[in-house]
């Protein structure tokens, strides 16, 4: 309340008094004060302003959600100890209206100083602290970046400030005002605010919550991907600030899938081995329904859940707000592979908004955790998600001991080479899969009848000929080679008419394994000669004679008739 004073000379009477436990008791006589006249007092221009509000949002790290076309904010009053204290107003922003509302009437605080000498303050009205927040679905997808602004008429002006954490280099304690050559500083309160250069303007900052992706690397010797199907198995746990806006409701969830690069799709829960996570519909069937999450799961924030992944796979965790933690180690490292490294990378969108238009830049994060060790030990990676509009990668790289493995392409007694051959490389998993997904295709025996399938990981692998040499038939199965750190296996279960091969295993004099491939004769092509042709002449004589022979018998019968 302010109080306009208009008599310029005036007298008055009073009483001495005495309050006990909020009773007031007058004491002795009235007494009279002499007229005289109050002090002057400055004139104050009091002007009505509405407050704005506005909405920025930045999302540019990927190719994300697109802001929805309405927004509630709620601008809140701030207490002394920095919590919400009061729910002012709420309004609604819309991308129609640029996400900005202009029709907001609330109380400015009131100080005036002499500017030249920066003293003189009086405070006639120390204002109110308010910030924004938001409410709808939406903010589970934004890191929510509001201020806390206290409205003020500063000598007149209307001017908004922001409360900062700690008061600029040279503002001396129990200095009014400071200015640092691009902004003004103002102590209220106790408390530093910093001149936003707006007069009514209160600005809140949605930027994309962050992602991290889990990748899982194998290589050979070399150091090259290697043709893997083996499962690793994670110990994760991410731990989402308890403190957060709707924690209990939302907040503690964490959602993530699993892609498989090899296959391009995302699996379905039913394909990969997980424990300790949840479906969203056994949680809340109201939670993110529909059908972009049928694939998602769940994990609960401070729980650890249990994952198995295979190598090309990526894990990818959505929606981690600034200040979440992470812990990642891979345990029951199979025999034959070793841990190499652990290691986070990342980068972040760099927001820089010109005219309510995000033109930022991508910018690499660095002095993240790494861990390298070369063995099975120490293989847990931990840290925090410190920036929002960032894309955090941990990989997880392991070696696994390899074999190099060929084939000899032969005709079923093994003493001919054959060219020509046609295969196509299936991991398990590959040849399980609808439709199948060959690893290595096209690979045709060359003119010593040899193909070289290179260096492959333990584990099982289907060969299929998808094209027999001229005049051989193809092989109507696959052959069954099983990668071990004891050696190779294989198994060819038809057209292997061979009895100096035994089917089981087979080890050239020097590395590689050479594993022999037979073909038989195509007996349904007698124009390319050879052994094919002879046979099907062999038979036509023979289906020839038994003709004759029928007729024979027959003539005899009617002889004997």
């Amino acid at each position: 309340m302010y109080t306009l004073k208009t008599n310029s000379e005036t007298s008055y009477n009073y009483k001495d008094a005495t309050v006990i436990d909020g009773t007031v008791t007058p004491n002795g006589e009235d007494l009279l004060v002499p007229a005289g006249k109050f002090d002057d007092v400055d004139p104050l221009k009091l002007t009505t302003k509405p407050l704005k509000v506005k909405k920025q949002w930045h999302f540019n790290y990927t190719a994300s959600r697109d802001p929805v076309s309405s927004i509630t904010m709620e601008l809140y009053g701030v207490s002394a100890d920095g919590t919400w204290s009061q729910d002012f107003k709420t309004i609604t922003l819309t991308a129609a209206d640029n996400w900005q509302a202009d029709d907001n009437y609330i109380s400015y605080g009131l100080v005036t100083y002499n500017e030249e000498t920066d003293s003189d303050e009086k405070i006639y009205e120390t204002g109110h602290d308010f910030t924004l927040r938001e409410t709808d679905d939406e903010a589970h997808y934004y890191e929510l970046t509001a201020g806390i602004f206290r409205p003020m008429f500063i000598n007149n002006v209307p001017t908004i400030l922001e409360k900062q954490d700690t008061p600029p280099t040279g503002m001396n304690e129990g200095v009014f005002h400071y200015y640092d050559g691009t902004h003004h500083y103002y102590r209220l309160d106790g408390k530093i605010y910093q001149d936003t250069q707006s007069d009514t303007l209160l600005i809140a900052t949605n930027s994309r919550r962050s992602i991290m992706d889990l990748n899982k690397v194998v290589v050979d010797d070399s150091g090259a991907a290697a043709v893997d199907d083996t499962e690793f198995e994670y110990k994760i746990t991410f731990t989402v600030p308890s403190d957060i806006a709707n924690y209990d409701t939302v907040e503690k969830y964490i959602w993530f899938s699993v892609y498989d690069s090899v296959a391009g799709r995302t699996l379905a829960p039913s394909e990969y081995t997980y424990d300790g996570v949840i479906t969203p519909k056994e949680e809340n069937p109201d939670l993110f329904s529909g059908p972009e999450y049928s694939n998602y799961l769940v994990a609960i924030s401070g729980q650890q859940m249990t994952l198995k992944i295979k190598q090309g796979w990526n894990v990818r965790f959505l929606n981690l707000p600034v200040g979440t933690t992470y812990s990642f180690e891979e345990t029951n490292i199979p025999d034959g592979y070793n841990f190499v490294k652990a290691e986070v990378s990342g980068t972040r969108w760099i927001a820089n908004m010109v005219d309510g238009t995000d033109q930022g830049s991508v910018q690499t994060m660095s002095s993240l955790p790494a861990n390298e060790s070369g063995n099975n030990d120490n293989t847990g990676i931990s840290g925090t998600i410190e920036y929002a509009n960032a894309r955090y990668n941990t990989t997880y790289t392991n070696r696994t001991l390899t074999q190099h493995v060929k084939i000899q392409k032969t005709s079923q007694d093994g003493n001919t080479p054959l060219p020509g051959a046609v295969f196509s490389l299936y991991t398990e998993k590959g040849y399980k899969a609808d439709p199948k997904t060959a690893s290595k295709t096209d690979l045709i025996s060359d003119e010593n009848g040899q193909i070289d399938l290179g260096i492959l990981a333990h584990g099982k692998y289907y060969l299929v000929e998808t094209s027999a040499p001229d005049g051989y038939i193809p092989l109507s199965s696959p052959v069954e080679i099983i990668v071990a750190s004891t050696g190779v296996t294989y198994t060819q279960s038809d057209n292997h008419l061979s009895i100096n091969r035994d089917g089981v295993i087979h080890q050239n004099e020097t590395d590689p394994y050479t594993l022999i491939v037979t073909n038989n004769a195509g007996y349904e092509l007698p124009s390319t000669g050879g052994r094919g042709t002879n046979l099907i002449y062999f038979f036509g004589i023979m289906l020839t004679g038994l003709a004759g022979a029928g007729l024979v018998m027959r003539k005899r019968r009617r002889k004997a008739a």
